[in-house]
């Protein structure tokens, strides 16, 4: 099984009851922040299925959520406005 469970099988719906969100931020040498952070949209246990560590497998569907911290003298002089 490539995937490390069988999606042939029943899942069952999960629902989220708490959040805690950050952002990942990675410095460029021209000043810029690159911020980043995953944002689960769904979540699904994968009913019986467990991985080699024992745990029960869970099928996430994410998103990638991005922003920029960008210098003053690094933006576009019409950008600036």
């Amino acid at each position: 099984m490539v995937l490390g469970y069988d999606p042939s099988k029943p899942t069952v719906q999960m629902d989220i009851e708490s959040v805690k969100t950050g952002w990942s931020e990675y410095t460029l040498s021209d000043g810029t922040v690159i911020r980043i952070k995953g944002v689960i949209i769904d979540v699904k246990k994968a009913v019986g299925q467990f991985g080699p560590d024992g745990k029960p497998v869970y099928v996430m569907q994410m998103t990638i959520v991005n922003d920029l911290v960008v210098p003053a003298e690094l933006m576009r002089d019409n950008a600036k406005k």
